[in-house]
């Protein structure tokens, strides 16, 4: 699955507020036991915190997240065998 932060922006603007009102409201589940792909690359500049938000939710959730695009990415995280 892949998650594009620009999807949380206001206007092409990351507002902190409007931010985590749309990361609350957000369905996360549908990451469930999934390899998902934060999309690293886009027209909004995503600022480092916004990242943060989005890692920690996914965490909860997804089977592991990884950064970049479809061709080029980086594994930041992966949910240890149980």
């Amino acid at each position: 699955k892949i998650l594009d932060p620009q999807v949380f922006a206001e206007d092409g603007v990351f507002r902190e507020e409007s931010f985590l009102a749309r990361v609350r409201d957000h369905d996360w589940t549908q990451y469930r036991n999934s390899r998902v792909l934060v999309r690293g690359c886009g027209d909004v500049v995503v600022p480092v915190w916004v990242y943060m938000v989005i890692t920690a939710r996914l965490a909860e959730v997804a089977a592991s997240i990884r950064y970049g695009n479809e061709h080029s990415h980086v594994t930041v995280w992966r949910r240890s065998p149980a």
